[in-house]
């Protein structure tokens, strides 16, 4: 087993990796669906949808800020933390966009 910095788990990180990767694009296609399929039985389901996310925007927001900042502390930081929560809302911002959901930036 290879150990990097002492962890045991580090030879197997690219591989972590590529399995959230797939995981997330999984369950971003499964909720693009789900919010197409609802808004195009019940289209007032739409502008629930988008009060809903417009609630929760901020609070979302507030802790990707605080994951960042820990996620970009050494040993070995990730990213620069503006970088991983600019690249964290896009991604946000894209499947609202895929989701027909498309919201004022906050």
């Amino acid at each position: 087993m290879t150990h990097e910095r002492g962890n045991p788990l580090a030879f197997r990180s690219p591989l972590m990796l590529d399995d959230f990767e797939l995981n997330n694009e999984r369950s971003c296609d499964w909720s693009a669906a789900l919010v197409q399929y609802a808004v195009a039985q019940r289209p007032a389901s739409a502008e629930l949808l988008k009060q809903w996310i417009t609630h929760w925007n901020w609070p979302s927001y507030l802790s990707i800020e605080a994951l960042v900042e820990l996620f970009g502390q050494p040993p070995r930081p990730l990213q620069p933390e503006p970088v991983a929560a600019a690249k964290v809302r896009a991604a946000h911002r894209a499947l609202l966009a895929r989701c027909g959901l498309n919201m004022v930036e906050i």
